[in-house]
């Protein structure tokens, strides 16, 4: 399976997100290249399988139609490569018997066309001749997507990826786009010969090459921005599923019906033709489903009719597919893993309704620990994000006029029912995000306190009485609620990250439509709207979507471009912040950005030893270090760091890793697979540079030990970029000024930690550090729902937290009021 190897990492990290994998150095470029050859070996394989097939086999039509569909869809869905060259094997290769086609359903042996029993050639067929022409059509390809490459473009042939190039490449490209096409419109103009019969490999062979050139027109015009995805995948199986690849006429018809159903469906089309189940599930972009090669060849399909190919789980059972009548929230002590023997099911919740997604797609949320499905859940789209925000907005003008009183009593009903279910909670957040009992309990603690706290917000949103220099007329200052406000939230903290993105909005007046992270859709989405509906909140007044793996961007586009969004809050990594700014600059929306760190821990000569060993353990290894606030870089003053670096070493070597529902556990599994071979990546790579390893480093899946380093070069990833896991660098420094200076060299500046026993030197410092927040005499993890909480610089701007939730989440207006004529010049 290429997910255990170091490319299929690779590949999928850029299918998952082509930007952020350059960002942290995948070779996006190499990546597809290896991709599309590796499916197009695969693809011949799947041809040269149904040739033998055919050759001992004379059975015909249905096993020839599935063996043919199978090499399309297991050779690369979205591999031009894959695609053609299983044509080619498919064209060129012949079967002993043949088969006279009387109908495109209907098939029956024949004798073989002449006395000679030959391969299917210029006397026998067009294979020969579509194997050369297939031939000379891949090669075509091969070069566009190199020409592409070698300019930057990185995403195949695109002719939008074309359109910022110099014209004579623009030249070069139409040149050999035309010449594919003749080539192959040539080869398939060509009658064969006397002999009325056809081999059935040479028909699969048409289908499959006539697929891929297909395939090839619908990249360029229809859908230029990526090879991967489900959406290929669903077009794809649906040309090959109308038309039939046993027929030389089949994909065409598909292709037609296809287009047109593109052209007056717009993305959903084929899905809504298909049926309401489709697509199946799990989705090929789901980011722990399946193997390394999925995200390339779109394996779903395969699965979904039951071809084990993926070597992982496989779809959700149709028994639970689809049956989303409630969320079923398991009993945590059922079973002494605390997880249910069936996972249970996740559906949107719009307008005070569990509702099915439109497409009526799921995918599988699975327990970091034992890899099980947590639940099956909701996969939406762009539209079910447009039904909830028109439900927000539907809702808004009630909520907004409700008495303070009212708001205030669901949020303390709320906050009842979350410590009500303190222990069903904790055993939630364990399942599903993998953190251990501490860390669930400082969630659902910190939640149940900004319920409470929030309460009080209804009261708050006061105005001024201004004075005015113009006689007669007083001056108000008033705060309103601003409409509908769209919440992204992540899951390394779900139950805290979304109840905060959620709480003080609605506690304001606002409606507010929640996507939770498709890590955590249950603790950071379902969990919040059950405890509100419960609490008597209005429907409509929050609304929560969930989303594949993948399907992220299409649901942030549909938040942010529709009218009624007034308001953003997003939590996450800065390469998503910044493009969820940049959109929200199109649309003139103003947004609260909380983005990734890369927290320095400042130990000065003098502090206490002891307690500065415990406090940087702590800050750097809570939830396995999975923790925007948690400290990355601990800068130790030189007279102290030796024996400091010993006794934290020894102190990291010996926590209990493992297990995250053993309540001695300190440092449970991390999220996903991704996310481990991110860290293993980074740490060799550090290694490599002449960094020291002092404990740690080898992953344990499905966990990362926890790892400490010292001497890491600064062009190291580790050194500037946020690492998500338990891993820490060390670094002496000369004096307190040095450390303050290598904490301030970084381009991120969330939250940092000073520990002396000098308080007035330790506030010095934190002036000085650039932080939007500093604790001195403590570690950097630390949170309060009242507190204003956010970055500078790359970690970004705004800032969350009860007491400052009235700047971020009214209108601030001036309304001025006459209690008698005004005299005017003219």
């Amino acid at each position: 399976m290429l997910q255990r190897t170091g490319f299929g990492r690779e590949m999928r990290a850029t299918a998952q997100d082509p930007d952020t994998a350059a960002l942290v150095g995948v070779p996006a470029a190499s990546v597809y290249a290896r991709a599309a050859a590796i499916a197009a070996a695969v693809a011949a394989l799947a041809g040269t399988f149904l040739a033998v097939h055919s050759t001992f086999d004379a059975s015909s039509g249905p096993t020839q139609f599935i063996l043919a569909f199978e090499a399309v869809v297991i050779g690369g869905l979205g591999s031009l490569w894959g695609t053609l060259t299983g044509g080619v094997v498919l064209g060129s290769t012949s079967p002993s018997k043949a088969y006279t086609r009387t109908s495109p359903s209907s098939w029956h042996p024949s004798p073989p066309p002449c006395s000679r029993r030959c391969s299917p050639c210029s006397s026998c067929g067009r294979g020969g001749q579509f194997a050369v022409s297939t031939w000379v059509v891949a090669e075509a390809i091969a070069l566009f997507v190199m020409l592409d490459q070698s300019l930057g473009g990185g995403t195949g042939v695109s002719l939008q990826g074309l359109s910022g190039y110099a014209p004579e490449v623009r030249s070069a490209f139409a040149y050999r786009l035309t010449l594919a096409f003749a080539v192959l419109l040539l080869a398939i103009a060509l009658p064969p010969a006397a002999a009325p019969q056809r081999s059935g490999s040479a028909d699969a062979g048409f289908g499959c090459g006539a697929a891929g050139a297909l395939t090839l027109g619908n990249t360029l015009f229809i859908q230029p921005q990526s090879i991967f995805g489900v959406q290929w995948s669903a077009y794809m199986i649906f040309m090959v599923l109308v038309g039939g690849i046993g027929t030389f006429e089949g994909p065409i018809i598909g292709a037609v019906l296809f287009f047109a159903v593109q052209y007056f469906f717009a993305d959903q089309g084929a899905w809504y033709l298909m049926g309401s189940a489709w697509p199946p599930s799990p989705s090929p972009s789901s980011s722990r489903a399946g193997c390394g090669v999925c995200w390339t060849t779109g394996c779903m399909s395969s699965c979904y009719l039951s071809v084990t190919i993926c070597g992982g789980r496989g779809p959700v059972p149709s028994r639970h597919r689809g049956r989303l009548d409630q969320v079923n929230v398991p009993d945590p002590t059922a079973t002494d893993t605390g997880r249910p023997d069936l996972p249970v099911t996740v559906r949107h919740y719009i307008g005070g309704e569990w509702t099915e997604p439109l497409g009526g797609g799921t995918y599988p949320d699975h327990d970091p620990w034992t890899g099980s499905v947590t639940a099956t859940v909701a996969a939406g789209d762009a539209e079910d994000a447009r039904r909830a925000v028109d439900a927000a907005r539907a809702a808004f003008a009630g909520w907004a006029d409700a008495p303070p009183a009212e708001r205030q009593r669901v949020l303390l009903r709320a906050s009842d029912i979350l410590d009500r279910r303190r222990e069903e909670v904790i055993g939630l957040l364990t399942r599903e995000t993998g953190c251990g009992r501490h860390f669930a309990t400082l969630q659902l603690d910190f939640s149940v306190s900004l319920l409470r706290q929030a309460a009080g917000l209804p009261y708050t949103a006061v105005g001024q009485v201004l004075p005015s220099d113009i006689p007669g007329t007083r001056a108000l200052a008033v705060r309103q609620p601003v409409g509908v406000v769209a919440a992204i939230a992540p899951w390394n903290a779900s139950l805290v990250l979304s109840g905060r993105s959620v709480v003080g909005p609605i506690a304001l007046g606002n409606t507010v439509v929640l996507k939770p992270s498709e890590e955590s859709p249950l603790t950071g989405g379902t969990l919040w709207a059950e405890v509100f509906a419960e609490a008597g909140l209005p429907p409509g007044v929050l609304n929560v979507i969930t989303h594949a793996p993948g399907d992220a961007g299409a649901i942030a586009d549909a938040l942010l471009s529709h009218p009624a969004v007034r308001r953003v809050n997003f939590t996450g990594s800065t390469p998503t912040g910044r493009r969820l700014a940049e959109m929200a600059g199109r649309h003139l929306k103003r947004i609260v950005l909380q983005l990734s760190g890369q927290n320095p821990l400042l130990v000065l000569a003098d502090a206490d030893l002891a307690y500065a060993v415990d406090a940087a353990i702590y800050g750097a290894f809570v939830h396995q270090g999975q923790v925007c606030m948690c400290a990355r870089r601990i800068y130790v003053e030189r007279p102290i760091a030796e024996e400091f670096t010993r006794l934290f070493t020894e102190k990291a070597a010996a926590l209990p890793v493992g297990d995250p529902h053993d309540p001695r556990t300190v440092v449970g599994p991390v999220i996903n697979k991704w996310a481990l071979s991110l860290l293993d990546r980074r740490v060799e790579e550090a290694v490599s540079m002449g960094a020291r390893l002092l404990t740690g480093g080898t992953a344990e899946p499905p966990c990362y030990p926890p790892t400490v380093l010292t001497d890491v070069p600064e062009d190291a990833e580790l050194a500037f970029d946020e690492t998500f896991g338990p891993v820490v660098i060390l670094e002496t420094v000369v004096d307190a000024d040095h450390a303050v200076e290598r904490a301030n060299a970084s381009r991120y500046g969330l939250t940092a930690g000073v520990l002396t026993n000098d308080a007035h030197r330790g506030l010095d410092i934190a002036r000085r550090l650039e932080a939007g927040i500093v604790h001195v005499n403590d570690q950097p993890v630390n949170d309060e729902p009242n507190m204003p909480f956010g970055g500078v610089k790359e970690s970004g701007w705004g800032r969350f937290g009860t007491g400052f939730a009235a700047e971020e989440f009214t209108e601030l207006r001036w309304i001025t009021l006459r209690g008698e004529p005004r005299d005017f010049p003219f």
